[in-house]
């Protein structure tokens, strides 16, 4: 299994050892317990948030106020970033009755103005060859 410089594991079924890696550091975590879900997006607009419309999810148990994670990928490009707290490890986004956000989440690029949730422009971001390490921070709503 390849590793990180952090030394996170960061391997793939059928993705080579020297294709890029995504390294993510999560911070602003704001309880210890449940997971923070990772959702990687590709280069097609029309698939971020989509059902269905994703690359590839992760799930890393909370055990201190920041985590990271770590995505083996295909090939350079551009990629979108969404995360969540999963504070009760029920593998879902949660909303309140009105549709709100219940659960802490955030973007790539940290996007501020979250009325809404933003574009895939707004948090598109570029891999290398070299790979990429981003930082992201959870947010309540």
């Amino acid at each position: 299994m390849a590793a990180t410089e952090s030394g996170v594991a960061c391997d793939a079924p059928g993705v080579s050892p020297s294709a890029p890696r995504l390294l993510m550091t999560v911070t602003n975590i704001r309880h210890a317990g449940g997971n923070i879900t990772f959702t990687l997006y590709g280069d097609d607009p029309a698939k971020f948030l989509a059902h269905h419309g994703s690359i590839d999810i992760m799930r890393v148990p909370v055990t201190a106020n920041s985590v990271q994670g770590c995505f083996a990928l295909s090939g350079p490009g551009t990629y979108a970033v969404a995360i969540y707290d999963d504070a009760n490890n029920n593998h879902r986004f949660d909303k309140t009755f009105l549709g709100l956000p219940a659960e802490d989440y955030g973007f790539s690029n940290n996007p501020r103005n979250l009325l809404a949730p933003p574009g895939f422009h707004a948090v598109a971001f570029t891999v290398t060859a070299a790979g990429a390490h981003i930082t992201m921070s959870l947010h309540p709503f």
